[in-house]
């Protein structure tokens, strides 16, 4: 089919701290499922949800103690350890204690779920390098990124990004290096996309309209050549 167009808006800023912990108001119809637990999360991780929340009383401060919680006592690791037949987000919490973004956007969800705190893991990309040269974001399999969504109820609020996964030491969104080598890659980046874009992405409604194009013109110019050729044999 068509190449498919579309414009995006963002809100780029979060709600405010004072508008979250004054979020009040019943859940829309079905929100529901966002506050389920699988039956096996163990009974000590739902002890570990009351322990961290105790005492607090809004639900933006539930949240940011469980996000606090999870980046000052679990660390970031790519190398994983097979959990068996043990619950993987209580092995995460309780044994491993280390782990990939997944692990704790899972283990946010869960703690969160537990006191009664409606959230969603989401799976996506974060950051990616600027192309000077053509003006796009280059995003690779290796900015895939996971984390979390709570939802506050009432105005001005809604789906709220919580990103439980200690931070790196990295531009999340930056122009990448300066040198010759990184420059040369991005350039290299700009060729594949244009390929990418008109040639292998070229979609069949396009191709079809260009060869259509190209038919008419070749028919026209055959009929001109018809026509002079009878007007030459008839000299």
């Amino acid at each position: 089919g068509a190449t498919v167009h579309y414009s995006l808006w963002a809100e780029l800023s979060p709600p405010s701290p004072e508008v979250l912990r004054a979020a009040n108001g019943n859940l829309p119809a079905g929100y529901e499922a966002y506050l389920q637990l699988p039956p096996e999360i163990t009974r000590r991780t739902r002890d570990l949800a009351r322990t961290i929340t105790a005492g607090l009383s809004t639900e933006y401060d539930k949240v940011q103690a469980i996000r606090s919680w999870l980046i000052k006592n679990l660390g970031y690791t790519l190398v994983l350890a097979d959990p068996g037949k043990q619950e993987p987000v209580d092995f995460f919490l309780f044994d491993r204690k280390k782990g990939h973004c997944e692990y704790f956007a899972s283990a946010f969800a869960i703690l969160a779920r537990a006191v009664a705190i409606p959230t969603r893991q989401v799976n996506g990309f974060l950051g990616g390098e600027w192309n000077e040269y053509q003006g796009y974001v280059a995003v690779r399999a290796g900015d895939a990124h996971s984390w979390a969504e709570v939802y506050f109820p009432g105005p001005g609020a809604g789906w709220v990004t919580i990103d439980p996964t200690p931070p790196g030491n990295i531009d999340a969104l930056g122009r990448g290096g300066t040198g010759w080598t990184a420059r040369l890659g991005r350039f290299l980046d700009t060729l594949r996309f244009q390929w990418n874009k008109w040639v292998i992405e070229y979609d069949l409604a396009s191709q079809l309209a260009l060869f259509k194009r190209i038919g008419g013109a070749l028919e026209s110019a055959a009929t001109a050549v018809k026509g002079w050729a009878l007007r030459a044999m008839n000299v």
